[in-house]
């Protein structure tokens, strides 16, 4: 596996409808782009280091806005449950 800070870390679940996290590679700490990644988690804002397991890929900004077209305009810091939650209450 290899990434470059801006890439995304996708870790599947290993469960059927497991959750799918996505996160931010900030830092890279390997050589030649291998891992561990500096991290920050898109569901909760929390930064890792994190060493990918087999059930992670990374993906470039672009690929992964391609794959998932309904995440553009989503910043890493700002979990996910709480962008939903500003979405049903800014018509109130």
């Amino acid at each position: 596996m290899h990434a470059k800070p801006g890439n995304w870390l996708v870790a599947q679940g290993r469960c059927v409808d497991g959750v799918v996290r996505r996160g931010l590679i900030e830092e890279v700490h390997g050589e030649d782009g291998a891992p561990p990644y500096l991290v920050h988690w898109s569901d909760t804002g929390h930064r890792a280091l994190v060493f990918p397991g087999p059930d992670s890929y990374v993906l470039k900004a672009d690929e992964l806005l391609e794959a998932r077209p309904d995440l553009r305009g989503r910043s890493s810091s700002q979990p996910v449950a709480e962008k939903a939650a500003d979405r049903t209450t800014s018509g109130v």
